[in-house]
């Protein structure tokens, strides 16, 4: 079967973009004698939000695949990544690797590894998908919303609570919604996961591209 030759170069443009923008996803790292020297510490971790993001792709035609790419949450197939991002200046820290969307979100963020290399007692953010995250990872405090028990209503100072959480952990969303402005994450996806991969992380290099660009010059003015 012959290739068509624009998906040649759809391929071909977004290696040489990602070539020309990866560093904007780069982490500086610091190596630091902590936890029996086990970790390397990221300083921009000290403080972050955590959310996962998913996208609907093409039913796989394979049965097993089928089960593999099935979210639960959406009731579609799709895949997704974690996306961290400073709570300040709403800056993509770090996209982690293309999954299937069937993987849970907690499950995903601690194999990705990640969190490893947050400063000790960093604090973080993150939605009732991550719960018993800090019994994984105690040398983070992860900030979560109070859940509600069955058949009981959350006190007044619960809801305050969580709404005050809400309303910084937010953020994470309004840089998740200018993200899916490019149609492309809105659409089903009909390649493979690999290219879903890079055509994601190209998209969160040219957010943070242009977030430098407004900071550095824009506001300069």
């Amino acid at each position: 079967m012959k290739i068509p030759i624009f998906t040649i170069w759809i391929h071909f443009l977004t290696s040489v973009l990602w070539e020309a923008l990866g560093y904007q996803l780069d982490l500086p790292k610091a190596k630091v004698s902590s936890l029996a020297g086990l970790y390397s510490t990221c300083p921009d971790l000290k403080e972050f939000i955590v959310d996962a993001t998913e996208r609907e792709i093409e039913r796989p035609k394979d049965k097993t695949k089928q089960k593999d790419y099935y979210s639960g949450k959406k009731k579609e197939h799709t895949v997704k990544n974690q996306i961290i991002i400073s709570p300040k200046k709403k800056r993509i820290l770090y996209v982690s690797k293309t999954i299937t969307g069937r993987v849970h979100d907690k499950k995903a963020l601690i194999e990705d590894g990640i969190l490893t290399m947050a400063p000790l007692k960093s604090t973080g953010m993150a939605d009732l998908g991550y719960q018993g995250v800090n019994e994984d990872c105690p040398w983070l405090k992860v900030i979560i919303p109070i859940k509600k028990k069955p058949k009981q209503k959350l006190t007044e100072s619960d809801e305050a609570t969580n709404k005050s959480i809400s309303s910084i952990r937010v953020r994470v969303e309004h840089v998740i919604g200018k993200l899916k402005i490019n149609k492309i994450l809105c659409h089903s996806f009909r390649s493979n996961i690999d290219f879903a991969d890079k055509v994601f992380k190209n998209i969160c290099c040219l957010y943070n591209f242009k977030l430098n660009y407004k900071y550095r010059y824009v506001n300069k003015r």
